[in-house]
């Protein structure tokens, strides 16, 4: 062990062994480890001296002292100036001790297991006109928004009490703003009393009017003319068109051009049976090609856009918010959204709807936090555009999808025509699965639609001027109808399952009925005197007798049935029928089978569920 002693730096002992080795030029003590030191109370001299050397310090002391007995002491010398003439601090045991001792020593790894695996991920950029130009006007919407909301904010001041506060927001919002908050429902309820008394008689002929000519003139029928619908702006034609399935008085229509060359902002109105002027107006960057509204929640509508956009909006806000938007452009349709349907099962979380573009391509939809995420359904192949490439490679271009209708009762299933004239039929559950190819028509398929009363019978009508009624286990069909027109849209009565309707490139309604007559039209209604316009849509109503007509001129004609377009089936008496039977189920099947002459068409009609079914 080793021995020493503190000597304060301050004391007359510290100062005579510092004027010794000031003086001699050397260390006084070789033996001995000299250590300096300041603390925060003292500041010390500490001095180490070993056991083996311990009388030659004492002697080498005692001379020192002896010399030094008459020196006078320098008393002029500080604690700094020791600190900054030593020359070396020499390390000692006390506070040293070797690396390896104090140490701890690592066990040895591979570099690779402590570094952080190097993700890599591939990235696909398009950069061209239209994708710059949405940006900036995307960033111009923003820095506008961002404008109005400073406006809207108001400084009341941090004196000002709160009777003083309400003072200044009143005087600072507009009259229209004030009358907009407060008096919008005294408004709209004077608005309804002077709508009912101005078309008191619609409303009366709504009601209770039927047409007693149809007794003479069995089986033919009339539509009768009751309201007209004009559009908000001029210049617009009715590009979609749809009921509400909760509120029946309620339709929503879409406007806009179908020339593409023209880039015009699109329209929504939302109108009411009672009132010709629309309760809310909702405002698009581009045509409104397709409407779709969702039966579980009535106040949201899927909107597909001739720019390939498709949005939700919230028709219960009066300004229609988009709740639900497509955020990355690089995920939307390259084309026009013809068509759009919601998807929505009872088993789902959130709310899905599909989507059939002019790129071929068909995706599925669904509203997450504000946003639309999508997913590929279908890329629709084409049967006749193809182009070979420099190399011999013959390549397919996509087929343009026009038409979608989803199965009634197995929201999986679906059905999608094509500009090639092509009818496909696939499973969402099965991505990229095409079940059955239809080889319907010459020309575009314009519609599609299920019947509501046969889950595997469905219609089509196309450019072609033909109206065809389909078995989806037979590939011929089961009917078909000529006309001399383009035919637009088609739509299967909700009353009669032998009768349907279609719009004509000629302004006209058509409704046939296959019970009364298998070869033509049971009623013709024209809609627009105006030469060459177009009947663009029609939709029957799922409760009244009524069925609506948009024209290219922009006007929706609300028509009401004659009491021979909407027969029911009569059940026989004195005959037995099962428990589920279905007497317009029965209607339909037995009409369908008189088409075709084979026994077996009859078994096949007759069943009623779909092979998809699980």
């Amino acid at each position: 062990s080793y021995k020493g002693n503190h000597i304060p730096i301050d004391s007359d002992e510290a100062k005579s062994y510092l004027q010794k080795e000031k003086y001699y030029g050397t260390q006084i003590l070789p033996t001995a480890l000299l250590d300096v030191y300041k603390t925060k109370k003292e500041s010390t001299i500490e001095i180490k001296k070993s056991d083996e050397n311990i009388e030659s310090l004492q002697q080498a002391i005692d001379e020192d002292e002896q010399r030094t007995i008459n020196e006078p002491i320098d008393d002029s010398i500080s604690v700094s100036q020791i600190q900054t003439e030593k020359s070396k601090k020499i390390l000692n045991r006390f506070n040293y001790c070797e690396q390896g001792i104090q140490t701890y020593s690592s066990p040895k790894k591979d570099v690779t297991t402590l570094a952080d695996f190097i993700p890599y991920k591939k990235f696909v950029g398009l950069a061209n006109q239209r994708i710059i130009y949405e940006e900036y006007a995307i960033d111009y919407a923003k820095q506008q928004n961002d404008k109005d909301k400073r406006k809207q904010k108001i400084n009341y001041g941090p004196t000002k009490s709160l009777l003083e506060k309400k003072i200044i927001k009143a005087d600072r919002l507009k009259p229209e703003i004030i009358t907009k908050r407060r008096q919008v429902q005294i408004l709209k309820a004077i608005e309804r009393v002077l709508n009912q008394n101005r078309y008191h008689e619609l409303i009366f002929n709504f009601k209770y009017f039927e047409d007693k000519s149809d007794e003479i003139r069995d089986p033919m029928g009339t539509l009768f003319p009751l309201w007209k619908f004009s559009s908000p702006y001029p210049n617009r034609s009715v590009t979609a068109l749809t009921w509400n399935p909760t509120y029946s008085d309620m339709l929503i229509i879409g406007y806009g051009l179908y020339d593409c060359a023209e880039r015009i902002q699109g329209t929504i109105a939302v109108f009411t049976l009672n009132n010709n002027h629309p309760n809310n107006l909702i405002h698009t960057e581009s045509t409104v090609l397709s409407i779709d509204c969702l039966s579980s929640k009535p106040y949201l509508i899927c909107v597909g856009l001739m720019d390939g956009d498709v949005i939700v909006y919230d028709i219960s806000v009066p300004s229609g918010k988009a709740v639900f938007t497509n955020l990355s452009y690089m995920c939307k349709h390259l084309g026009c959204v013809w068509q759009v349907q919601w998807c929505t099962s009872s088993t789902d979380q959130y709310s899905r709807f599909c989507s059939a573009g002019s790129d071929g391509k068909l995706l599925r939809w669904t509203c997450i936090k504000g946003e639309l995420r999508q997913v590929l359904v279908l890329d629709l192949p084409s049967a006749t555009k193809t182009t070979r490439l420099d190399d011999g490679t013959l390549l397919t271009i996509p087929g343009p999808a026009l038409a979608l209708d989803f199965h009634h009762h197995q929201k999986d299933i679906f059905l999608v025509g094509t500009e090639d004239g092509k009818i496909y039929k696939a499973s969402i559950n099965d991505p990229g699965i095409i079940d059955t190819t239809y080889d319907a028509h010459d020309f575009a398929v314009y519609s599609i639609q299920w019947s509501p009363f046969h889950p595997n019978i469905f219609a089509s009508c196309s450019a072609d001027s033909t109206v065809k009624i389909w078995h989806e286990k037979l590939a011929e069909c089961l009917m078909r109808f000529d006309l001399c027109t383009s035919l637009q849209d088609i739509c299967w009565s909700p009353f009669t399952s032998t009768l349907f309707a279609v719009a004509g490139a000629d302004g006209k309604v058509y409704i046939f009925d296959i019970h009364s007559n298998k070869l033509e039209p049971i009623c013709e209604q024209l809609l627009t005197n105006e030469l060459g316009k177009t009947c663009t849509k029609i939709a029957f109503n799922s409760i009244h007798p009524i069925l609506l007509a948009g024209d290219e001129t922009g006007w929706t004609n609300c028509l009401k049935l004659s009491p021979n377009l909407r027969k029911k089936a009569k059940i026989r008496k004195g005959i037995e029928f099962p428990q589920n039977y279905e007497p317009e189920f029965d209607k339909l099947v037995q009409e369908l089978a008189r088409t075709i002459a084979d026994n077996t068409i009859y078994d096949i009609l007759n069943v009623q569920t779909n092979d998809n079914e699980d």
